[in-house]
């Protein structure tokens, strides 16, 4: 479930830069519906769903999305890792953390700070290798190969002491077997992998599908097992209740949940398995990464193999969104990284490249209409369109109506006003207003020269236009109308008129 990328330059606020350039891309990672793009040129980009728990530093927290790419601005960063709902930052051996802390996984006491949308410097733990971002808990690994909890994960170690309450305080995993040291470290929803020394692997934690592989399947195992009849392994990835691992000599194997073929087999076939399958068709891989009920494969011929499934409960999709078996992506330039969240997939060509596709239903596949994107699709920062103006409102003058909105274009060149009489034809550019700077984000017009009439209000609407003349969708129509304005005629004597 957690995605990680290295060696990155990243930031502690997060904004939405119009005049940038989406750089060439290194590395990409994924959490639930958020993605992450790490540039050549060291910068960090993010996007996709939005909610006050997630996103780094948004100007606002109540869009469902992001309507672009936000750059970040940490700077040296080694690593990072996307949980379902936080994210974890490892900057110079120390740790910082963004988003949900609900449950204490970002370190920190709820009581204290319940989410956070900067990045927080996590205390107590430091000499940081990496970490791992599951479900509610959080595991990182020192550079003395031990490993640390944090968090709440309901079914490991943490779970048996019921008097314990300080779960934002890094643990050490206890009876870790051998006591030897470990290389990498991955996390689900609720079970953590990690490799050890000697390229055996260990696990701990939820077990109800047998996505331990250790054999059995026990609800839980809450402190360290040996994984079953596998070894010589180069990296792991976690799925939401399956696991992956990547062997030196290029094949793959799976085990926990077969739901969607996640284990690259069909369901019918078999449901789950509590012990490492070889996922047949797969050779001279050199990458994996795993989603909740998906997964992919780079091969070293640069190709990318997809299996399981990037929609659930969507006949629509079915036959595009399933895939029992690894199947092979044609992609028209070599692959170089691949990663794949809850629902979607990203790749970076050997040119620097972005690539998305599956479930886009909050914009975690870039910037297009539809709800699912079957194949996988070039990215491009240009194609954003800034956020539409939000919040219109308006009030009636003599003869006028005057319009006030928000905008989060943090640069925006112009706002056009438009209007109509009714609901019905066409809209008409009534004012474009030149704009310069980082204004305050609140804005005013004043229509003028408007007929009061009883049965047909004006629809007002507004459009921003960014630093690269990029106009942003339409807010949403306000109807208003002016007061009536009540004149005599000309020659009308005011003293003759009754008094009331």
């Amino acid at each position: 479930m957690c995605a990680v990328i290295g060696s990155s330059a990243v930031t502690v606020i997060g904004s939405r830069d119009a005049a940038a350039a989406f750089p060439k891309i290194k590395s990409v990672a994924t959490g639930l519906n958020r993605s992450y793009a790490l540039g050549e040129d060291g910068s960090l980009w993010s996007w996709g769903g939005n909610n006050r728990y997630y996103i780094p530093a948004l100007p606002r927290i109540d869009t469902p999305y992001d309507s672009g790419p936000l750059k970040l601005e940490l700077t040296g960063v080694s690593s990072l890792s996307a949980g379902r709902s936080h994210t974890l930052i490892v900057k110079d051996g120390d740790l910082w953390g963004v988003g949900d802390n609900s449950e204490d996984q970002l370190g920190i006491d709820s009581v204290e700070l319940f989410a956070t949308s900067m990045p927080k410097k996590i205390p107590g733990i430091s000499n940081i290798k990496s970490a791992a971002a599951g479900y509610l808990y959080s595991v990182v690994l020192k550079n003395d190969g031990t490993l640390w909890e944090f968090g709440k994960n309901y079914s490991d170690f943490s779970a048996r002491d019921t008097h314990y309450r300080d779960f934002h305080i890094p643990r050490q995993v206890p009876y870790f077997p051998g006591n030897e040291s470990v290389q990498e470290v991955a996390a689900g929803y609720y079970h953590t992998v990690a490799i050890k020394a000697d390229r055996t692997l260990v696990a701990w934690g939820a077990n109800d599908k047998g996505q331990l592989g250790i054999g059995m399947t026990d609800e839980f195992w809450d402190t360290p097992a040996s994984v079953y009849g596998i070894d010589d392994v180069k990296s792991i990835a976690a799925g939401g209740m399956h696991t992956l691992a990547l062997k030196y000599d290029g094949t793959v194997y799976a085990w926990g949940t077969n739901s969607c073929g996640a284990l690259g087999r069909k369901p019918s076939e078999i449901a789950s398995s509590n012990t490492p399958l070889q996922v047949e068709g797969l050779s001279d891989i050199v990458a994996i990464s795993a989603g909740d009920v998906h997964n992919l494969a780079l091969g070293k011929d640069g190709k990318i193999r997809i299996w399981g499934c990037e929609m659930t409960n969507d006949d629509l999709y079915a036959d595009l969104a399933v895939h029992e078996v690894p199947t092979t992506i044609e992609t028209p330039i070599s692959i170089k990284s691949i990663a794949a969240g809850d629902l979607h997939s990203l790749a970076v060509t050997s040119s620097g490249r972005l690539w998305a596709w599956g479930l886009n239903d909050v914009n975690q596949s870039g910037p297009s209409p539809n709800v699912f994107i079957p194949y996988p699709r070039g990215f491009k920062l240009e194609e954003y369109a800034p956020s539409p103006p939000y919040n219109l409102k308006a009030a009636a003058g003599e003869g006028q109506v005057t319009l006030t909105w928000n905008s989060d274009v943090p640069y925006p060149k112009s706002n056009i006003v438009l209007m109509r009489e009714g609901s019905t034809g066409p809209f008409k550019t009534v004012a474009t207003i030149i704009l310069s700077g980082n204004n305050s984000g609140t804005y005013s017009y004043t229509v003028n020269g408007l007929a009061y009439s009883p049965f047909k209000p004006y629809e007002f609407r507004v459009v921003t236009v960014d630093g690269d003349d990029r106009k942003s969708p339409q807010s949403e129509s306000i109807f208003a109308q002016p007061k009536k304005i009540f004149q005599l005629p000309d020659n009308t004597d005011l003293r003759l008129i009754p008094s009331k």
